[in-house]
């Protein structure tokens, strides 16, 4: 009898600590984290200064949620989608200006870290809308000619 008991603690002692490390496997998959990082280096120094677009950009809607929005801002590029899932709803020209008011950053165990800046802008139809910009780092005036 004492002999059982001891091989049953063991059992299910075992199963418990899979469960645990099965469960910590799970949870660091679909772990995200979302920060403002508005205040910190170098991203305080992008925000609320206009940057001047030196190739023409789009703004485009996906149905699906992307980090922050469903808007984005896409650089070097003239789309014109209208489909159910993206749309190009604003264009930027040579000389047009893009401001950003905010940056966050996103980890997850997928995509790592990455790092936006949030802007919003007023589409022809009158909708204020704010989109995110996937910044790799660097500096922005190399994307947008300041």
């Amino acid at each position: 009898m004492q002999k059982s008991k001891k091989i049953l603690i063991a059992i299910l002692s075992i199963v418990g600590i899979g469960v645990i490390v099965i469960g910590l496997f799970f949870w660091m998959l679909v772990y995200e984290s979302r920060k403002d990082i508005s205040t910190k280096k170098p991203y305080v120094s992008f925000l609320n200064t206009p940057h001047i677009i030196k190739d023409t950009t789009t703004i485009r809607w996906y149905d699906t949620n992307l980090r922050f929005s469903h808007y984005a801002l896409v650089t070097n590029e003239y789309s014109h989608f209208n489909e159910d899932e993206v749309k190009s709803v604003k264009h930027y020209f040579p000389g047009d200006t893009v401001m950003f008011h905010s940056a966050k950053s996103y980890y997850s165990i997928h995509v790592d870290n990455s790092y936006y800046l949030i802007g919003s802008d007023t589409l022809d139809s009158g909708e204020v809308v704010e989109f995110e910009y996937n910044f790799h780092g660097g500096n922005p005036d190399d994307l947008f000619g300041n």
